[in-house]
């Protein structure tokens, strides 16, 4: 039996299409035992809470699409932790409500993961505009060493992120307690403290995500 895998979706303010972009990615990977976790981090009577919850709807005879609704807007952290909190998976994986993952994302990730016997992993990162165009490609192939000392050296020149890049054990995520509450740059000082708390820590080349780029905002420069 293949290991749960939670894909967590945190929206704020997101327009419907992009959310059905992400959720349909989700569901197009070719790993079959996922779940979606969306994380509603909308303020409560507000019209994107409705075009979500609206949008949700459509996913209803969808068993592997849940959704958690916070109680207020928490911000990009903290409605993170809240889907790590509601997750079921053996591994987590995060998505953010604009962007999408290629079908074979989730399975080369978790290829990686159990045959390394990892406790995280991330891969090369693509950022395009609206009109597919790309605007940056990061690639962490020149990794000297993946001891901790080479390993905070590295991340602290080259910022081994974003966050559609990372995969977890989920025990291992919850032992150093998820995204820190910060506006910007959660996924660095995650990077950051899984590599100080010794995680084993495995990477992945290769074009497994697509990040948009538009005037949309971002999930991550919500509150907290």
């Amino acid at each position: 039996m293949q290991p749960l895998v939670s894909i967590i979706i945190p929206s704020f303010s997101r327009p419907a299409a992009f959310v059905r972009r992400a959720i349909d990615s989700a569901l197009n990977q070719t790993y079959e035992n996922i779940e979606i976790v969306v994380v509603d981090d909308n303020p409560p009577g507000s019209p994107a809470r409705a075009a979500l919850s609206a949008l949700l709807a459509e996913y209803a005879e969808a068993s592997r699409v849940r959704a958690v609704v916070n109680p207020v807007n928490l911000g990009g952290s903290e409605a993170r932790n809240e889907g790590v909190k509601a997750a079921r998976g053996e591994y987590l994986a995060f998505l953010d409500d604009d962007d999408e993952f290629r079908p074979e994302k989730t399975a080369a990730q978790m290829a990686l993961m159990l045959e390394k016997d990892l406790d995280m992993s991330f891969s090369d990162f693509k950022l395009v505009d609206d009109g597919g165009r790309v605007m940056d490609y990061r690639e962490f192939h020149d990794i000297p060493a993946f001891d901790r000392d080479s390993l905070l050296k590295y991340h602290m020149l080259r910022h081994m992120t974003g966050t559609t890049t990372f995969m977890y054990r989920a025990e291992a995520l919850r032992r150093i307690g998820g995204f820190q509450r910060a506006a910007t740059g959660q996924e660095f000082y995650l990077m950051q403290r899984t590599i100080e708390r010794g995680l084993k820590i495995g990477y992945l080349p290769g074009d497994y995500i697509v990040a948009h780029y538009h005037d949309e905002g971002r999930i991550s420069s919500g509150p907290g």
